[in-house]
């Protein structure tokens, strides 16, 4: 089980508050410890950069690249883009800027974070992974899958309506896509898909029983809205028919022992530190209530729930707790009290884990000191490059007329045209076809004596169709000749057949679109400038071997 990601899962369900920790988030450079083999590859002003600063800045997972987006990834390249961020960095702490309230309340709120998280891999280390055979009873054990459908609406009249016209006979899948508010399942006619008995939202739990396969229920209501559920499907599942149920069960079977242990942690802090807790009030709070004035109340109310030795909390934070996870309220929900308990007892717990944390001062740990001091370093970047594009920007009449006359271009629409072509299944094979047409075939000859023409008849070339779409500059002539050029999804011959250029719009009617280009360019040149006047006034070396270790390690990263 990857304990990380489980605890970030988990942490990001908590309400965020809590003590300070101790100290200042700032870690000076030359103070953080560094990893061994963290190389040096250059120093900036005595800084130094290493191939710990390279990962930080290698995207996780590495995104699919264009050619032109690889050259970005040249030695060079992030060298210079290391020491550049580096200078920003210089110029932020030159300023002070680390301690800008909103740039230390982030930091902070990192160490709080991963020290819990911390907290937690401690507390869960002894906790062992089920023997071979423990779990042999679960893995043959069958269970009802169910396949269902639902249509989502904002009330109960507009469903009630719409159920009519499903008993009229029109399918449901028309309604789901026609109708539906939930747009991701909207698309595929309100599937779901399937999933284990009691795995659905317990109002969808509800109506499973009451329905045979085919049968609609409803309306029912949630917190999204009003909803009709269609029951599609059955199954029978054995959970250990396959090597991903075994493995998705043992990780649900390690969940359970790892939040048994959590709980009693947290219980035996609360004995520790004595926290009293005010139950009756906790019982008397109705979120569940209908009543407008009622959850104004709760939202002001700030009566003290449970005390701790640092800290009280009160029903209003409870409230805005219940808010950030409840976004939309649980008016009316028949399980409106479980849900307030179960959420007093997150912001209970997180409070006494975060206070823990610093007790023990995990937020030291080396990882983490790193981690905080690189997010300290991107919000001063950050900061900097804000105060370099925080310039007045007015140009006159005469500037905004020569940026227009000089990149009228850019604001002219693309060339479109009139094509003939067809559409073929390989590269190669439209490389033959383009080669019989240039030899003098036609293409009303060709494309019924080519098999591999997958479309002869593309809808896409019965109108105009943009240079861009094929891939073309503007600089084409009516007769020409195109391809193999990929398009949907498979590759294009064609010959224009027609040209439809277009001059650039009056200024006036681009204008806005200038101002904007205009003030682009001069951002660039303002940050370009910036970075340049701090390079010069700065020492930088370059260390020996520096672009043969980015080299091996980005050629390590690409999986090349």
């Amino acid at each position: 089980m990857d304990r990380p990601r489980f605890w970030s899962c988990l942490l990001a369900i908590l309400f965020m508050a809590g003590p300070l920790l101790h100290g200042s988030s700032r870690v000076a450079a030359a103070d953080a410890p560094m990893p061994a083999g963290a190389a040096v590859l250059a120093l900036v002003d005595g800084d130094p950069i290493t191939m710990t600063d390279l990962e930080i800045i290698l995207p996780r997972p590495k995104p699919s690249l264009t050619a032109e987006e690889l050259q970005g990834y040249s030695p060079e390249s992030i060298l210079k883009r290391m020491i550049q961020n580096r200078l920003l960095e210089q110029e932020g702490y030159r300023l002070d800027a680390q301690e800008d309230p909103q740039i230390k309340n982030q930091v902070e709120e990192l160490m709080r974070h991963r020290s819990v998280i911390a907290l937690l891999d401690s507390i869960s280390a002894p906790v062992e992974k089920p023997k071979p055979g423990e779990l042999d009873s679960l893995f043959t054990k069958t269970n009802r899958m169910n396949r269902i459908s639902h249509i989502l609406l904002d009330d109960e009249a507009s469903a009630l309506a719409l159920r009519d016209s499903l008993k009229a006979g029109i399918p449901f899948a028309t309604l789901a896509d026609r109708h539906s508010r939930d747009t991701t399942w909207a698309g595929k006619g309100g599937d779901i898909g399937w999933a284990r008995e009691g795995m659905f939202i317990p109002e969808f739990e509800t109506l499973m029983p009451q329905l045979s396969v085919g049968e609609i229920g409803g309306p029912v209501q949630t917190e999204k809205g009003w909803h009709l559920v269609l029951l599609a499907e059955i199954r029978d599942e054995t959970v250990g028919q396959s090597d991903a149920m075994q493995d998705a069960l043992v990780d649900a079977v390690m969940k359970d022992r790892v939040m048994t242990v959590v709980k009693a942690y947290v219980e035996a802090l609360k004995e520790k530190y004595n926290v009293t807790i005010d139950e009756p009030l906790l019982q008397t709070l109705d979120y569940g209530s209908p009543d407008p004035e009622v959850q104004n109340q709760l939202r002001d109310n700030e009566a003290v729930l449970a005390t701790l030795p640092w800290r009280q909390i009160k029903v209003s934070e409870l409230t805005r707790a219940m808010r950030f996870q409840h976004f939309h309220g649980i008016e009316n929900k028949p399980n409106a009290p479980e849900l307030r308990d179960k959420m007093f007892g997150e912001v209970l717990a997180e409070s006494l884990l975060r206070h823990e944390a610093a007790i023990l001062h995990l937020h030291k740990r080396p990882n983490i000191i790193m981690e905080s001091d690189a997010l300290e370093r991107q919000l001063l970047r950050e900061k900097v490059l804000n105060m370099i594009v925080d310039f007045p920007f007015n140009p006159d009449e005469k500037e905004i007329e020569s940026f227009y006359n000089a990149h009228s271009e850019e604001f002219t629409p693309k060339a479109r045209l009139r094509v003939n072509g067809a559409l073929l299944g390989n590269e190669e094979a439209a490389r033959r076809f383009r080669e019989k047409l240039e030899e003098g075939a036609s293409l009303s000859w060709l494309i019924p004596r080519t098999p591999a023409v997958s479309d002869p008849n593309p809808v896409a070339f019965t109108n105009w169709v943009d240079a861009q779409m094929l891939g073309l500059s503007s600089d084409v002539d009516k007769g020409m000749l195109l391809g193999p050029l990929p398009f949907e999804g498979a590759w294009a011959v064609v010959k224009i057949v027609e040209i439809e250029r277009v001059t650039a719009p009056p200024l006036a009617q681009c204008r806005g679109q200038v101002l904007r280009s205009l003030k682009s360019q001069r951002t660039r040149e303002a940050v370009t400038d910036a970075v340049a006047r701090l390079e010069s006034a700065a020492t930088i070396e370059i260390m020996d071997g520096a672009y043969q270790r980015i080299e091996q390690r980005i050629h390590d990263w690409m999986g090349m």
